[in-house]
């Protein structure tokens, strides 16, 4: 349903979420896949926020979206911020 990225472990050992265009949603998903296998209360969601992997230094201006292939979720830095706070 969400392709390969789905099931990828990163760098730091987490398991990669799944490409959706919505945060909110893909954070839901994880937490109900949580309560759904049993686990909630024993498992913690982190995020990695290191974007220097998809910030364009020239655009000053970061790619959500690149890994995809797509530039429909460019944002600036203070977009990014907003984002990151509505998730928090």
């Amino acid at each position: 349903m969400f392709g390969k990225s789905a099931a990828n472990v990163g760098d730091e050992g987490g398991f990669g979420a799944p490409q959706l265009k919505d945060e909110n949603h893909t954070l839901e998903i994880i937490m109900e896949a949580i309560k759904n296998s049993g686990h909630e209360g024993r498992i913690e969601i982190g995020l990695d926020v290191a974007a220097s992997e998809f910030y364009d230094k020239a655009k000053n201006t970061y790619n959500l979206s690149q890994k995809i292939g797509t530039t429909d979720r460019v944002m600036t830095p203070d977009a990014l911020l907003d984002l990151y706070d509505n998730l928090t």
